[in-house]
């Protein structure tokens, strides 16, 4: 019995998001808002004292490794969010971070990225195998308990040998437990902390500094002085992982390269400023 996450029929598309300062309290937008721009729409969502605003779908077919917000995407949603709400009147410097991911899509070859379907696909082509194509981060949880439950099905067809099979229980499971979470887990970062970094590192496998700032913590992105915010988050990690003054500098360069690289030019962006 095989589950193979299938890419050969997959299509990349880059998907970019960008967090800025909270100035949509000035023109009274407290909540989430859509807006319709071309043919697809943006999603303004706050988070704190910061909105994310994206998304965008560009074709990308570089390196997997090395995944940029690019300046074309960062001027769209800047000039998008102007013309909609133009007492705004952002700027790149309202910018605090930009990220880009992409999205495992299952090839249309007749559509634009925006066009695809971001669903998943589970084939059994031949008895014991199963393919799992396309979805997104968000749904990785219904993947599972989708493709465990037809490995369930299928096991019980056979009859034998006689196993107590249950249906998935990813849903009615917590990741972790309230417990192990209080002050760490929440739609907002954890407050920047040595305890936050220490249960980081012994409960949820965090290797390298960038792990901590990007994909723990998400400080990277909601802190305007994450780079400096780093050099301590260095030393409390480095207490943590018995680094040595030269392992300590080497984490912080990775995590440079790894947020380093977002360029952006003034001229893009257009001015709504009344």
């Amino acid at each position: 019995m095989t589950i193979g996450y299938v890419f050969a029929t997959v299509f990349i598309g880059s998907a970019m998001l960008i967090v800025i300062i909270n100035r949509f309290r000035d023109v009274g937008i407290f909540f989430g808002a859509v807006v319709m721009a071309g043919i697809g729409g943006l999603f303004l969502i706050p988070w704190g004292e910061r909105v994310i605003i994206g998304t965008t779908d560009t074709d990308y077919d570089g390196s997997l490794d090395d995944v940029r917000a690019e300046a074309e995407d960062i001027a769209y949603l800047l000039n998008t969010v102007n013309e909609f709400f133009p007492k705004v009147a952002l700027a790149e410097n309202d910018i605090i971070s930009a990220w880009a991911g992409l999205r495992p899509l299952v090839a249309n070859p007749k559509g634009r990225p925006s066009d695809i379907s971001r669903s998943h696909q589970i084939t059994n082509p031949e008895p014991g195998w199963w393919d799992v194509a396309g979805g997104k981060l968000t749904t990785y949880r219904l993947m599972a308990e989708e493709s465990v439950n037809q490995v369930i099905k299928w096991l019980k067809s056979l009859k034998s040998p006689k196993w107590k099979l249950l249906p998935c229980r990813t849903a009615e499971l917590e990741l972790l437990g309230a417990e192990e979470t209080a002050g760490i887990s929440s739609i907002l970062p954890a407050e920047f902390s040595r305890r936050a970094i220490e249960h980081f590192c012994l409960h949820e496998w965090a290797v390298h500094l960038d792990d901590v700032m990007i994909r723990r913590s998400g400080w990277h992105y909601y802190f305007r002085d994450a780079r400096q915010k780093s050099i301590q988050a260095a030393e409390w990690m480095g207490a943590v992982q018995s680094w040595d003054a030269g392992k300590k500098a080497e984490e912080l360069q990775r995590y440079e390269r790894a947020v380093d690289g977002v360029r952006m030019t003034n001229s893009a962006v257009r001015s709504h400023a009344h």
